[in-house]
């Protein structure tokens, strides 16, 4: 018998189960008979949230990264009993030290810039160790032509900056830099850009790197290395890099601190069309690095030399 109430509806895609309560259906959830049936019958399943879509993203990458470390532990013995052979005792270590730049580039993501954090902690690791990550390079492929325009109709490049020079200065693990100028006035800036999502690539491989640690740092061998702590403090330096603002601050800091040095020249920033996203800068032609074979030891020790004796004021 009718009891003269209407019926609720059920929200779109399924319908009621007969029997279940009907009450407060829109209401607080005190209910606990309701139930919901999709077509065929079936329990609707609940879409993944924002948590679970980040564990799933780092589960896939420690698959990755073990399928990587099970090639290489693979391989090890192999190449190892060749080098026995060819150049007796000692040649193992050798062959490891030889092979953990490589190691680390097969990771990808932030085990190479890790590595070359690394490199510099002599007070930590071995001198063997620090020469051998010491030879990591920060060199990737540019972005994809079709990434990149999205990249910088994202951060607003393409409304303040013309002949945005679409082959990069440089490509790097974390952002590349292009040549354009200003629409504005005309002055030719240098525009550091961040690839697109790598914050959060860097934090999962971070996360993982200090799980790895943890795991290390129980070996016998290793208790009096302070592998965590090393890691840790690898893992902080890496994810400040990615932190535009403080790298414009920090080089707001160094012009200060080199005006009216002689032979020095540090980018002017151009601070009103920088981002979270980019950095602007005066754009210098002709810069090298340090570890350019091309510089010789004079100019190299003479750059070095420079940087000591800045003001820190």
């Amino acid at each position: 018998m009718n009891s003269g109430r209407a019926q609720e509806a059920p929200p779109s895609g399924g319908e009621l189960v007969p029997g279940a309560s009907q009450i407060g259906f829109f209401g607080s959830g005190a209910s606990t008979n309701r139930r919901l049936r999709g077509p065929g019958g079936r329990s609707p399943r609940p879409s993944p949230g924002r948590r679970d879509v980040a564990l799933l993203r780092v589960l896939a990458r420690a698959v990755g990264l073990l399928a990587t470390s099970l090639r290489e532990a693979l391989e090890l013995p192999l190449v190892c009993l060749a080098g026995l052979r060819k150049r007796g005792k000692g040649s193992a270590v050798e062959v490891l030290l030889r092979r953990l730049p490589g190691f680390c580039e097969r990771l990808g993501g932030a085990f190479p810039k890790i590595g070359q954090i690394l490199s510099t902690r002599a007070d930590l690791l071995s001198e063997e160790v620090c020469r051998s990550l010491g030879r990591l390079q920060d060199e990737v492929g540019s972005l994809p032509q079709s990434d990149l325009e999205k990249c910088l109709q994202d951060c607003g490049a393409l409304e303040n900056f013309r002949e945005i020079a679409r082959v990069p200065v440089a490509s790097a693990t974390i952002a590349q830099v292009h040549s354009a100028l200003r629409i504005d006035d005309g002055r030719r800036v240098a525009l550091k850009v961040m690839r697109p999502g790598v914050r959060a690539r860097l934090a999962r491989d971070c996360v993982l790197a200090r799980a790895v640690g943890r795991v290390v740092a129980r070996l016998p061998r290793l208790r009096s290395v302070p592998v965590q702590d090393a890691l840790e403090e690898a893992s902080e330096l890496l994810l400040a890099q990615t932190d535009f603002r403080r790298e414009a601050s920090n080089l707001e800091r160094l012009g200060a601190a080199f005006a009216g040095v002689e032979g020095v020249l540090v980018p002017a920033l151009h601070p009103d069309r920088c981002s979270d996203a980019v950095l602007c800068m005066d754009f210098i032609p002709g810069m090298r690095k340090l570890s350019d074979p091309g510089l010789s030891e004079q100019e190299a020790r003479t750059a070095l030399t420079f940087g000591v004796r800045a003001p820190t004021g």
